[in-house]
């Protein structure tokens, strides 16, 4: 068994060290998950990360970026932290956050 203080580093950097077969497997365990503390960790494994290719980073950013919209994917409050996790993963996810956000202003009100 995975010891629980081991678990988010597990996630978040064998996340980012995969595919999308592993990021979808992520993101079925988020949906399936009852755990607020585990969704939380879920979220944050599949946000973008920085050693992927840009274009890939780019797909998976808008992906990642609009089920943050669909409130039948996320609570508000589950939405607001991915975008936070997003947004702390570098300058260029920070940019791109903001332009997502101001363009997504009403959706997300």
């Amino acid at each position: 068994k995975l010891a629980p203080n081991l678990k988010p580093i597990i996630f978040k950097y064998g996340v980012a060290q995969t595919d999308e077969n592993a990021r979808e497997m992520v993101w079925e365990l988020f949906k399936s998950s009852t755990v607020p503390r585990d969704r939380l960790l879920y979220l944050e494994a599949l946000a973008p990360a920085d050693n992927v290719t840009l274009i890939f980073r780019a797909l998976l950013f808008v992906k990642y970026m609009n089920m943050t919209v669909n409130e039948t994917l996320m609570s508000p409050n589950e939405a607001l932290l991915a975008m936070e996790f997003i947004a702390g993963r570098g300058f260029l996810q920070l940019q791109s956050s903001w332009v997502f956000v101001t363009e997504k202003f009403g959706d997300i009100l």
